[in-house]
């Protein structure tokens, strides 16, 4: 214990120099303990990050789960004569080491559709999914002779991000509230395509 109520000039020379070694062992104790407290919240850290994204990605699955069946129903709804779909494309170029995955891909005899789905969509979305797709004809050339249009899929857009997925082109589909998947966006509209 370190005496708090004590006057420095009463003090021998072997008192002080016993307060500060008491002082130093208690500031070696509080650093161990800071330390200890530091790699359990570390610990604890990870163990959120780690549950946060198994989180995220079970409901990105619900998402693309729920927009799987409804699909190839609305854009053969809007005019688009889709009739096979691939989930999950993943493509990989070995020589540039470029991947890609498209989440749902449909696609006929001259048009093809290149669909992101998103749980909540954000404009950093839509951005990332154009520059994506601005790789496909290299890494797809088999499709090299389609048109191929972007859709972006979500429950919910932030922040505008439905206005500005239209703005770039893309065909907008979204969530309504008896869970149907409808197509906000209209064959013949600017539309983006690759």
């Amino acid at each position: 214990m370190i005496p708090t109520d004590i006057n420095p000039q009463d003090l021998t020379w072997t008192e002080l120099k016993n307060i500060v070694l008491a002082v130093s062992d208690q500031v070696d104790k509080t650093t161990r303990q800071m330390e200890e407290t530091f790699a359990r919240m570390d610990k604890s850290d990870k163990k959120f990050k780690e549950l946060s994204s198994r989180f995220s990605s079970t409901i990105g699955n619900l998402t693309e789960g729920l927009m799987e069946p409804e699909a190839l129903r609305i854009f053969k709804k809007a005019g688009f004569k889709v009739n096979r779909y691939f989930t999950n494309m993943k493509k990989h170029d070995k020589d540039s080491n470029v991947e890609m995955e498209i989440d749902q891909f449909m696609v006929d005899g001259t048009t093809a559709i290149a669909m992101e789905i998103k749980t909540a969509c954000n404009k950093s979305d839509i951005d990332h999914f154009i520059a994506k797709m601005g790789r496909f004809k290299k890494l797809c050339p088999e499709y090299g002779d389609k048109t191929v249009y972007l859709a972006i899929a979500a429950i919910k857009y932030n922040r505008g991000s439905d206005r500005y997925a239209h703005e770039k082109g893309l065909l907008v589909v979204r969530a309504t509230p008896d869970n149907i998947f409808t197509l906000d966006s209209t064959k013949g509209d600017e539309m983006l395509t690759y």
